[in-house]
């Protein structure tokens, strides 16, 4: 089997930020100048980008280095971090420092706890709790990612320049939050322009007629930055300065 090494493994899935878009050139200058942002202030930033890699390939090879990386939804509900439904997903943040615990305690060289960051404001949000457990996580000697971020906008009102503006509130807010843990390394986004994102292609299954299209990620769909993306860039700036 072949080995990857960890910052091999990184530029996988950070890389396909620019190679996604590659053919726009603006966009992809855009990609490039987040990242270079997020490098400025000791931030990895990238996206998993569907159109050009296997996002389960490149968890994989992240797997296969020596860095074990320990993954997990989050959604914001009933004011405490609880992850999404499904039999492989952990049931609450106390389970997960408790798995945490146990793998340390066991020798496993685990060296980093990924969150999944689907934002979903219809659910209450408390930052200060979540605030507690990036610590309790950092404290067990672990780096954290923030990954697959993107917001979901489906109770924001149609008009675009609201949506947009609530869009990017929300996700600097939770920026700002998690990234003074100085813990947090690397944020992932779940594709970078919303045509790509899968809330779009779900939208479009559902009513192919769809006026009313997501706006979860940093470009629209003509590659043009948007609200989020000059937030994202403001939070990098802030990263660990409050």
């Amino acid at each position: 089997m072949q080995q990857w090494s960890r910052r091999k493994a990184l530029a996988l899935i950070a890389g396909a930020s620019v190679v996604s878009y590659k053919n726009n050139a603006l966009a992809g200058e855009s990609a490039q100048s987040l990242g270079a942002i997020a490098a400025r202030n000791g931030i990895v930033f990238g996206a998993a980008a569907g159109p050009v890699i296997d996002k389960d390939r490149a968890y994989r090879e992240l797997y296969q280095t020596q860095t074990r990386i320990v993954t997990t939804d989050i959604a914001m509900k009933m004011g405490t971090i609880a992850p999404e439904p499904g039999p492989k997903r952990f049931e609450s943040a106390d389970r997960l420092l408790q798995l945490v615990d146990e793998l340390k305690h066991a020798g496993v060289p685990l060296h980093a706890v990924g969150l999944q960051s689907h934002l979903q404001p219809r659910y209450p949000h408390d930052p200060g709790r979540f605030s507690e457990f990036l610590h309790a996580l950092a404290e067990r000697g672990v780096d954290i990612y923030l990954t697959e971020f993107d917001v979901r906008d489906d109770t924001f009102p149609d008009d675009i320049a609201a949506r947009d503006a609530m869009i990017a509130e929300t996700a600097e807010k939770y920026l700002n939050n998690a990234l003074r843990v100085p813990a947090v390394k690397v944020v992932i986004a779940w594709e970078l322009a919303d045509n790509y994102s899968f809330y779009t292609d779900a939208a479009k299954k559902k009513d192919p007629l769809a006026q009313r299209l997501p706006r979860p990620l940093p470009f629209d769909s003509s590659m043009q930055k948007k609200p989020l993306w000059f937030a994202m860039a403001r939070a990098f700036e802030n990263t660990r300065k409050s």
